[in-house]
């Protein structure tokens, strides 16, 4: 491939990168409760419409004719990578005044008694060692000089620093145990410890390089970064824990980690990244305008990467993994769950319940459910769950993809009044393939859209349920009547097969019988062991 040609991958299951086959992730589990860790598969596959346009990071690179990288400076290293370096900013003694700031919040916070933090100011703040035998937290606010070392030396208490001056402070935060929480602006920030955390939602604002030392454990950073010249750099090889607190995106950072795992969440602009082969992972509500990966691959916490990068670089080889949770008969949880699971769950084998309601979820979030030609069957809701469906989705951002990759998956529920039932404005629930069986109503939307790609509809009460004036069942598919004439409640149909029901013609929604079906769509009547069968073709 040419240096500068564009690669554009569909990430259908089993395509990865350069002909690599989809792997496990070697010693990385969600952490995800209720199912063995050795059920958490990582596996590469885009479940997503839309594919990205992906680069080759050698298009970074391209070489001009005097064979020096384009782009690349004094300092750089031949292929065009900055120096990278773990660097202790320049310490400097304390001034008189300086040294009576910190023994006085010293002594504040190893005071036998008096409130449960002590807080004090100064005009200027330099080095603060905090001695193993303090009893209270403490906090100090002022004019933070360059090259400022903070010592934490207990295992639990903390200091909190805020800088009060509008210029950015190099500063050290060496710790023990106990936090050192940062307040106001920072340039070059160096860490000897397991975090840089955050105290009651107040972030530094960081416009420069967190140099991380290796302490042999894992570290965790929290901050908002700010500007193009930020990022970290850490050359251990353990976990790296990354998040960005500001919500609009403000910042264009660097992570560069090419022995660890760099767990990251937040919203950036462009963020550049080397990490280890296992590899860099997008945490839930991540998004980045453009991620350039110059080293290492990909897990996406969800099941679609286009929700969480518009522009996507990456090296060759690099492999782009999702979750997937393989449930049971004996190990369902995460069928049985209250949030969606931010990837894929895969049916091994039937699954029977004996409650009626299967799922109830309130929380955001993305997943696949797999029937993989297995029979998912649930109880009867109504004599626990006032008549509510077997899969309920309520409130939230629930984005619910069910399909069947095997052929043959059944999802039935036994004796309730619906089997699917959106109840959320935002939930989206989209059935791609599969054979659904329900009682009065296979699929119900109260609040949110309902898109059918294809699959089987029936009813297990057809012969006493109510019929249409055309003698077809009434309601198969239907919507709360008033939230469908609001528009809130919403069908499409794109595809699928519907025993004695015609999604064309309607007539469950006040001014029937209407249409459930797409447009650039039309059913095809045809007949089945003596019942109608109505399919939805594109035409």
């Amino acid at each position: 491939m040419a240096n500068n040609e564009m690669k554009k991958y569909d990430f259908i299951e089993g395509i990865v990168f350069d002909g690599l086959e989809p792997k496990a992730m070697e010693g990385y589990s969600t952490g995800d409760g209720g199912d063995a860790k050795s059920n958490h598969l990582f596996r590469s596959a885009h479940l997503g419409a839309d594919a990205l346009e992906v680069i080759s990071i050698n298009a970074l690179f391209e070489k001009s004719e005097g064979g020096k990288e384009e782009g690349s400076e004094s300092g750089g290293t031949e292929s065009g990578e900055t120096e990278h370096e773990v660097v202790k900013p320049e310490e400097t003694e304390n001034t008189p005044e300086q040294e009576q700031a910190s023994e006085d919040v010293v002594a504040g916070m190893t005071a036998e008694s008096g409130s449960t933090r002590y807080a004090t100011s100064a005009e200027s703040i330099n080095n603060i060692t905090v001695p193993e035998n303090a009893t209270r937290t403490g906090s100090i606010s002022g004019a933070v000089q360059n090259g400022a070392t903070f010592t934490n030396e207990t295992s639990g208490k903390s200091l909190m620093v805020c800088n009060t001056s509008e210029e950015p402070a190099d500063v050290s935060v060496v710790t023990n145990g106990g936090n050192v929480y940062l307040k106001g602006e920072y340039n070059d920030i160096y860490l000897s410890g397991k975090s840089l955390p955050v105290e009651s939602s107040q972030y530094p604002n960081v416009h420069g390089t967190i140099s991380i030392e290796d302490t042999n454990q894992p570290v965790s950073v929290t901050v908002n970064f700010v500007g193009e010249d930020c990022g970290i750099d850490y050359l251990g090889d353990e976990t790296l824990t990354v998040s960005d607190g500001v919500t609009a995106v403000t910042a264009s950072p660097e992570i560069y980690a090419p022995n660890a795992t760099v767990e990251i969440g937040g919203k950036y602009d462009v963020l550049t990244a080397t990490v280890s082969e296992n590899t860099l992972v997008l945490k839930s509500g991540f998004h980045a305008n453009k991620l350039i990966l110059k080293k290492g691959n990909i897990f996406v916490n969800g099941t679609d990467i286009n929700d969480f990068v518009d522009e996507l670089v990456v090296p060759d080889g690099c492999v782009i993994t999702y979750p997937e949770y393989h449930v049971t008969q004996e190990s369902n949880s995460k069928l049985m769950g209250s949030s969606p699971a931010n990837g894929k769950i895969i049916l091994d084998t039937d699954i029977e319940l004996t409650k009626g309601r299967a799922y109830s979820a309130l929380a955001s979030g993305k997943e696949v459910i797999d029937l993989n030609g297995h029979t998912w069957r649930c109880g009867d809701t109504r004599a626990t769950d006032s008549n509510l469906g077997s899969y309920y989705l309520r409130g939230g951002k629930s984005d619910v993809t069910i399909m069947d990759s095997v052929g043959g998956g059944v999802f039935e529920n036994n004796h309730s009044d619906y089997l699917i039932f959106s109840n959320g404005a935002n939930v989206v629930v989209n059935i791609m393939s599969g054979e659904y069986r329900g009682y009065t109503h296979t699929l119900y939307s109260l609040l949110g859209t309902i898109n059918v790609y294809g699959g089987t509809f029936k009813l297990l009460d057809a012969e006493t349920a109510e019929r249409d004036a055309n003698g077809n069942l009434k309601f198969l598919l239907n919507c709360y009547d008033a939230n469908y004439t609001a528009g809130t409640a919403r069908i499409k149909v794109y595809g699928g097969k519907f025993y004695e029901y015609n999604p064309a013609v309607t007539y469950g929604e006040p001014g029937g019988p209407v249409s459930y079906v797409a447009e650039g769509y039309h059913v095809v009547e045809s007949v089945e062991d003596g019942k109608k069968v109505y399919e939805v073709v594109k035409d």
